[in-house]
């Protein structure tokens, strides 16, 4: 069990990393400009393609595990949903992207808006290994499709290949991986479609809250560069997003963090004093991080980036120190799911993006120093909202 726990954390952190490597590798040789039209592109259809997670793994992963002769069953039924909403999500996101990109990144912005198809339908193949702990299979070929991505990518950018072509690279990715998986899925015997209305409308009403709370928590991450870009151009953009990409690796390492250690420092907890471990060493690896960046925030991006992405040095520093709010709030949401109070998930989500908003709109000019504003001023709320909470049912 500690393999799997490991090799699940090693894929977790690699991919993270190749993250951060896939966008330091691009900004520097794209330039602000069109970098900054490939993470707007992405921005919107990660944005929309959380309307997808419409079948969240926690909660297809424990219909699994309690019926596995219905495995099948489940997956499918998880496929098709995703499947439809997926491509109503490519339609919708494509018809914008459409209207608001030049029309030199068309091509560029229709070969991405596939990944919605590619991505989240065949994703729930990954439910079905975590459900009956092959996990290590999923890991394993993540790592190895990655390492033969990063690589193509590198040849691409030496070559100087065009925006569209190298967005090309992000396609075969996924169809290399869902290959695989689909092969792994028919050695177990159920990749043969079946469709049941009932397990439909099951997973429909289980998931609909969880996935309501992470639509509101994407919709707090991502929805800046779009309302950003109708008062800037694409090379300021491409200037913002370089730092926005750094600070969302680490955000996305703090859940991940937290999501490792919440089994042994808050489910088996017996005590407040117990409870309060992953809390302090969130709140403490975050503080230490922050001072980090204020002394070397330019530094930092220009290692990574280049010399051209230092101009918005202070958005990194500011959203490392935002940083210590965001992982207090992943080590508080432990709570929430171990206790299974989605809802109250949702509910925080939709209270921080309706502050974020409110915040937005008390700005007197949208600039990107506003959405520092707004970004603390949405996870200070789930923090706030999740403390109360935990306050009342005396959990801390």
């Amino acid at each position: 069990m500690r393999n799997v726990v490991a090799l699940a954390f090693a894929e977790k952190v690699s991919q993270a990393a190749s993250l951060l490597l896939v966008q330091a590798m691009l900004a520097r040789s794209l330039g602000p400009t069109t970098y900054g039209v490939w993470q707007y592109t992405l921005s919107a259809i990660n944005l929309v393609g959380s309307l997808a997670l419409v079948c969240s793994s926690e909660i297809l992963v424990a219909a699994i595990i309690q019926r596995k002769d219905q495995a099948r069953e489940w997956l499918w039924s998880a496929f098709f949903i995703r499947l439809a909403v997926s491509m109503l999500c490519m339609v919708a996101v494509a018809i914008y992207l459409l209207g608001t990109l030049p029309a030199e990144y068309y091509t560029f912005a229709l070969i991405l808006c596939s990944l919605l198809i590619l991505a989240e339908p065949f994703a729930v193949s990954i439910a079905y290994f975590q459900a009956i702990q092959r996990y290590p299979v999923v890991s394993i070929t993540r790592l190895a499709i990655l390492a033969v991505k990063l690589l193509a990518l590198w040849i691409a950018l030496r070559l100087q290949w065009s925006i569209s072509l190298i967005a090309l690279i992000w396609i075969l990715e996924f169809v290399c991986f869902n290959i695989l998986m689909s092969r792994y899925l028919a050695q177990a015997g159920i990749l043969a479609p079946i469709l049941r209305p009932e397990l439909l409308l099951h997973l429909l009403k289980a998931g609909a809250t969880v996935w309501a709370g992470f639509c509101f928590m994407y919709l707090i991450q991502r929805v800046d560069m779009l309302i950003l870009r109708r008062s800037i151009g694409f090379d300021l953009l491409g200037s913002y997003a370089a730092p926005k990409a750094l600070i969302e690796s680490w955000y996305g390492f703090g859940w991940l963090l937290s999501q490792i250690l919440a089994p042994a420092l808050v489910y088996g907890a017996k005590t407040r004093v117990a409870r309060f471990r992953l809390l302090g060493l969130m709140v403490a690896l975050s503080v230490c991080a922050a001072l980090v960046t204020t002394v070397a925030a330019e530094i930092i991006l220009s290692l990574l980036f280049g010399s051209s992405y230092t101009g918005y040095s202070f958005i990194l520093t500011a959203l490392a120190w935002t940083g210590v709010l965001v992982f207090a709030d992943a080590a508080l949401s432990s709570f929430y799911f171990k206790q299974r109070h989605y809802a109250l998930f949702m509910a925080k989500y939709f209270t921080a993006a309706a502050v974020y908003f409110v915040v937005l709109a008390l700005q007197p000019s949208i600039q990107p120093i506003s959405f520092i504003f707004c970004i603390t001023a949405a996870y200070a709320t789930c923090v706030m909202f999740s403390a109360l909470y935990l306050r009342t049912q005396r959990i801390l």
